[in-house]
């Protein structure tokens, strides 16, 4: 249970990890959940936005946690985040939770066990009348369904998700749904419509300031751009880009992601010990996390440049 001492409510705790200032926002995050009671503060589920502030702020440190390079640490805040969540026994709360660990997956690449929360998700959704986060749920099962043998069906799933949110008009993360749209349409051979929709994130992360999936965009607009004619130039730019915003952003994590796509152009074109030097730095700041997708498919390619 959770036990801390508090002299002041918890407030909203996204908006800095939105604009991809994940430092800031994990000390907010810890400054917030030292004052939060969870006997004292139940009641503010009633209160801020419809759930546990707490819940929301473990929710959204795992992603915080592993974009800056910690992803031991993200199991036991998704973990922690749901099982507090279920003890409040308060139904908005627990779609939250179910809603930021998908979040955090779909984030850090990991489609293994989303479809699970994602049901759940979709259910209580359905039932507590959450349109928004039914969305969200339609568009995290797109991608996982695209990832896996059904990338038409997924399509159409990401597709009706932010058909979803147009309609009700919400601009937030409408940056990570069309990055998520774009990863679809490229795994379908699609690039053509897939830099459409990068564009389209791009111009929304520019015009409201949600960076957090920046990084990632100009990664997937450089991969489109190989498919969509061997734009070789193009895409080293855009990678060169994606890995200037990890930077700029502290992201270890998606600083390791875009070095990696960059070595791998280099690789591809015989600038084989520049594509070493790129990489290796960067893997060798990590001590934790060698199990992750990411870490995984960087020390593959070092080893095929060694």
């Amino acid at each position: 249970m959770i036990r801390r001492s508090s002299c002041r409510p918890i407030t909203a705790l996204g908006l800095r990890s939105g604009r991809g200032s994940f430092g800031q926002a994990s000390e907010h995050i810890d400054a917030a959940l030292r004052l939060y009671d969870e006997d004292h503060h139940a009641h503010h589920c009633n209160v801020y936005l419809g759930h546990d502030p707490a819940v929301c702020g473990l929710g959204i440190n795992a992603s915080v946690q592993y974009a800056l390079g910690k992803p031991s640490r993200v199991p036991p805040l998704e973990a922690e985040a749901i099982a507090l969540a279920r003890r409040r026994r308060h139904p908005p709360t627990v779609a939250h939770a179910l809603w930021l660990v998908c979040e955090a997956r779909v984030a850090r690449l990991e489609g293994e066990g989303l479809t699970a929360i994602v049901a759940e998700l979709l259910q209580l959704s359905e039932e507590q009348e959450l349109p928004q986060l039914r969305a969200n749920a339609l568009i995290f099962l797109g991608w996982a369904l695209a990832r896996s043998d059904e990338t038409a069906v997924g399509i159409v799933k990401i597709e009706e998700g932010l058909d979803l949110l147009s309609k009700m008009g919400v601009q937030v993360y409408l940056t990570r749904s069309f990055c998520l749209l774009a990863e679809a349409l490229l795994t379908a051979g699609l690039p053509s419509a897939g830099l459409t929709h990068v564009a389209r994130a791009l111009d929304g992360a520019a015009e409201f300031g949600d960076t957090f999936y920046l990084s990632r965009l100009h990664q997937v607009r450089a991969e489109l751009l190989l498919r969509a004619g061997d734009r070789i130039d193009e895409a080293a730019a855009s990678l060169n880009q994606a890995l200037a915003v990890a930077r700029q952003q502290g992201a270890k994590a998606y600083e390791l992601r875009a070095a990696t796509s960059l070595a791998r152009l280099w690789g591809e074109k015989g600038r084989r010990a520049e594509a070493h030097d790129l990489l290796a730095p960067i893997y060798g700041w990590f001590t934790e996390g060698f199990n992750t997708a990411d870490l995984k498919e960087a020390k593959g390619l070092l080893d095929e440049l060694t």
